[in-house]
């Protein structure tokens, strides 16, 4: 297979991965990556028939059918080659396109946010710095969640999880999640601490994952020029009470927005 990260694309071209599934972990090394491919709620495919040559109307046929479905792409595009035979008939390849996608939250209710000024706060979790581009914050919160009874000294009342986003100057992902905690002692394996400073928020409200996005396009295009404040130079945060399902699109979490 090959897997194509619209991030990578430049003007000199993109960067392209070729992989093989493989029946479990194995040990990489400075050519060879192995790492495991998050799950994909919804992909749109097509089976193509014919040579590598002719795919350029098949990307098309799929892009068009993703903006009339009022989708747009969630991760990098994948080429499965079910059939192949190196020197034979290329006519007689057969490929399977796999583009995975999202649904657009067309409008978001951005309503009068809660103006908030939090003390400094100590949290204690896993970190990830980069550019989510085959979504290992998602991975993050699937390899911590597991986790939470290893840290120590939680924070006492109600159980909350934070995900935390810091400045950073060459416009990485500087993500910390974790749980609030009373101090940083001893870590857990593999964890980290953070401090999050003092800071004012606006507390906007969210119903899905895929609501994050469109929200903090919503706050700078919208909310943002009418309110009179400018953003400040510290953290984002996402807040999750245990309550927050996130496949049900009634729950809730909030953004805290500097």
């Amino acid at each position: 297979m090959a897997l194509y990260s619209e991030a990578d694309f430049t003007d000199e071209g993109a960067r392209v991965e070729a992989g093989f599934p493989i029946p479990g972990p194995l040990e990489g090394n400075e050519r060879v990556k192995i790492y495991q491919l998050p799950a994909v709620k919804h992909m749109a495919c097509i089976v193509h028939h014919g040579s590598i040559n002719t795919l350029g109307p098949v990307y098309q046929d799929v892009l068009i059918w993703i903006q009339a479905n009022d989708c747009c792409t969630a991760g990098p595009a994948r080429e499965v080659y079910l059939h192949y035979q190196s020197g034979g008939d290329p006519d007689q390849t057969i490929m399977e396109v796999q583009i995975p996608v999202k649904n657009i939250r067309k409008e978001i209710s951005m309503k009068a946010p809660e103006i908030v000024t939090l003390d400094p706060f100590l949290l204690v979790g896993l970190h990830y710095l980069g550019k989510n581009e085959h979504q290992e914050i998602t991975q993050l919160w699937q390899a911590l969640m597991p986790r939470f009874k290893e840290i120590p000294h939680v924070a006492p009342g109600l159980h909350c999880s934070y995900g935390v986003c810091f400045p950073n100057p060459e416009r990485l992902l500087d993500y910390y999640g974790g749980l609030p905690v009373t101090e940083l002692g001893e870590l857990p394996d593999g964890m980290v601490g953070k401090e999050v400073p003092s800071q004012t928020y606006g507390v906007f409200e969210c119903h899905t994952i895929e609501d994050i996005g469109p929200t903090y396009h919503a706050i700078m295009q919208e909310w943002m020029p009418a309110s009179g404040y400018q953003p400040a130079d510290g953290p984002d945060f996402e807040y999750y009470t245990e309550a927050f399902d996130p496949g049900d699109p009634n729950s809730i979490f909030h953004i805290y927005f500097r």
